[in-house]
């Protein structure tokens, strides 16, 4: 009797047992199922993207470059006549501004004055030529508004007369305009180096009254970049925009301007050590694409094609930037690109 209330107490165990791992089992499948329904769909495997949209920029290819320079002596600021230096605010490591006068000669003020050449001649009234042109283009620098026609004018010996008795009340008036009345100078600002005449001493033609820091005899990029070899480029040092030769020469009518910069004047300090350099940029930016790496197909030296639905373009690799590959296709360009472009399809 015993041994059967044992024997049924055990069957209901291993029951009770087969029950709850039923369940347990059961309780689990609904769980995972309940999980797959609920699953975010932002955690969902994601859909292969094929094709993206292109997007353009201007690209002015720039980038920093070193120079080549070749210096030579500045001839300094020279007196052109003779006299009692009665007056001077020369002084060294300062700066002379064409429009001013930092010396007066038998209490006359001698006009500092920036042109691309000295004036040769004395000029008066109807003189005509290239130099009077450089004159006038000097004076509407600093306000003068009559005609630069190259042609000397009532109006031209005014603002002489003017500039001259603003810097000196008693300036005498003259109906010329005398090259020994007029300082010279290479560019505007100049850098004083040294003041080798001192107020009261007398002064010869000829004699240097400042010397200033050696000026440019060539200056040049050392190497172009290539990416758009074909196209012109500028150079930019301090805000001075320079057109750059084929071969990299820089436009020498902007070397006045640049040997004026804190650029330059720091390369100055010691031009054994010191390396000058500017950005190198096309002169005018080029449109290129924004192209995925992926998206490229052909792909040689600097050329590489991309695709769409229905048609193949094929464009010059100029660059890369941002983990994208830009390119300068031929308008007009792909609006979208395939990023699994067909292996069958052939870049012309």
């Amino acid at each position: 009797m015993a041994a059967s209330v044992f024997s049924e107490g055990r069957q209901r165990t291993v029951l009770l047992s087969v029950a709850a791992l039923l369940l347990a089992t059961a309780l689990a499948a609904t769980g995972w199922m309940l999980g797959r329904t609920t699953l975010p769909t932002e955690l969902a495997t994601p859909s292969a993207i094929e094709n993206v949209d292109v997007t353009y920029q201007d690209f002015d290819d720039a980038r920093t470059a070193d120079l080549a320079v070749k210096l030579q002596d500045s001839p300094g600021l020279v007196a052109r006549g003779a006299g009692l230096l009665t007056g001077s605010t020369c002084t060294p490591g300062g700066a002379i501004l064409s429009g001013g006068a930092t010396f007066i000669l038998d209490r006359v003020p001698l006009l500092d004055l920036a042109t691309a050449q000295p004036l040769a001649r004395t000029l008066v009234m109807d003189d005509r030529g290239a130099d009077v042109s450089e004159l006038q283009q000097a004076f509407a620098a600093l306000g003068y508004t009559g005609a630069v026609d190259g042609v000397v004018g009532t109006r031209t010996i005014a603002f002489f007369n003017a500039l001259r008795r603003g810097l000196v009340a008693d300036a005498p008036r003259v109906d010329a305009i005398d090259p020994a009345s007029i300082v010279w100078m290479p560019s505007s600002p100049a850098e004083i180096v040294t003041c080798p005449i001192s107020v009261g001493s007398s002064v010869e033609p000829g004699a240097t009254l400042a010397e200033l820091p050696p000026a440019i005899a060539s200056l040049r990029v050392g190497t172009l970049p290539t990416a758009v070899p074909s196209a012109a480029r500028t150079l930019l040092i301090d805000g001075i925009v320079a057109n750059l030769e084929e071969d990299g020469a820089v436009d020498a009518a902007a070397w006045p301007k640049i040997a004026a910069t804190p650029t330059f004047r720091d390369y100055l300090t010691d031009p054994e050590k010191v390396v000058l350099s500017g950005s190198v940029q096309l002169a005018e930016p080029i449109r290129v694409a924004q192209v995925p790496p992926s998206a490229l197909f052909g792909v040689g030296d600097d050329t590489a094609c991309v695709s769409d639905a229905t048609t193949v373009y094929r464009g010059a690799i100029v660059s890369s930037e941002r983990g994208y590959t830009l390119v300068d296709f031929s308008d007009p360009g792909p609006e979208i690109v395939s990023l699994l472009p067909n292996p069958r399809r052939q870049c012309p």
